[in-house]
């Protein structure tokens, strides 16, 4: 069995919302028609969050090795915060709002 090079001292990020990656697997087939592996979901999953910590690492002029910031499950705790509270504030009533 290969190691999970994205295990961290800290372990793995878990949580209770949202879908696995196996549930995506099987949402992205149904919909494509064809097979997408689980592994694809989680590659893509995470190349989109290197992109991610690149830009925050480039917009506070940092240089870090941005692979190790997206393994630790407090970079993705805080990411799924910062997420929920946009899409809380999206969720808002407007209805007051005059056109």
């Amino acid at each position: 069995m290969r190691k999970n090079k994205w295990k961290t001292e800290q372990g793995y990020f878990t949580t209770t919302d949202g879908m696995t990656f196996k549930e995506i697997s099987k949402v992205l087939s149904e919909e494509e028609g064809s097979n997408v592996p689980q592994s694809t979901v989680n590659n893509i999953f995470r190349r989109g969050l290197i992109k991610i910590a690149n830009h925050i690492a480039n917009e506070f002029e940092k240089d870090i090795d941005v692979e190790m910031v997206c393994r630790d499950p407090g970079f993705r705790s805080s990411l799924m915060d910062v997420m929920k509270t946009v899409a809380s504030k999206e969720k808002k009533d407007d209805s007051s709002i005059t056109i």
